[in-house]
């Protein structure tokens, strides 16, 4: 009789040359590892019983009033009302077969958004209400660290993160 050990063929060594040779740069890998870790430390806050939950929540409900006070900001300007439908229209045009046609509306994206971005840099409600959003993010940031402070396997993760950052710097092209 024959096992399924011996009939199993042998699964290519990970240390391979092909292997190593598709490796992605090391800040890539950081990257990705970071982006791991902050999913994990995500899991690992939610599931867990901790007072600081409304605190996440409140700062979540907060950063969905940012996010809907700069879209309607943003779609009270005529200008801003008139790319934005332009844009839209622009996006059903897209064409699985016509790659000419593609090129040419994904050019007019292009300027479209930069004409959207030179607006809305020059309008203070548009960049008071990005600022919000953005202040809202990093509470939820904020909060979220302060709670994996107090649960062991999350310090464990959060000082990890930590570490991942100061080698990204140290990565970064001093300018």
């Amino acid at each position: 009789m024959i096992s399924c050990k011996d009939i199993k063929e042998e699964e290519p060594d990970s240390s391979s040359s092909a292997t190593q040779a598709k490796k992605a740069h090391p800040a890539i890998e950081l990257v990705r590892r970071k982006v791991g870790l902050e999913k994990q430390l995500e899991s690992i806050i939610a599931k867990a019983d901790l007072s600081g939950q409304t605190q996440i929540k409140k700062a979540e409900a907060k950063a969905r009033e940012a996010d809907q006070h700069f879209l309607a900001v943003q779609n009270q300007h005529p200008q801003l009302q008139k790319l934005l439908k332009k844009a839209a229209r622009l996006r059903g045009r897209y064409s699985p077969t016509n790659s000419a046609q593609n090129a040419k509306t994904t050019a007019m994206m292009q300027e479209i958004n930069t004409e959207i971005f030179k607006i809305s840099s020059t309008l203070p409600e548009l960049q008071a209400a990005r600022n919000a959003q953005a202040q809202a993010r990093k509470a939820i940031h904020n909060t979220r660290r302060q709670l994996a402070d107090k649960i062991p396997r999350a310090k464990a993760i959060l000082e990890e993160l930590s570490e991942i950052d100061t080698k990204l710097a140290a990565q970064r092209p001093q300018s």
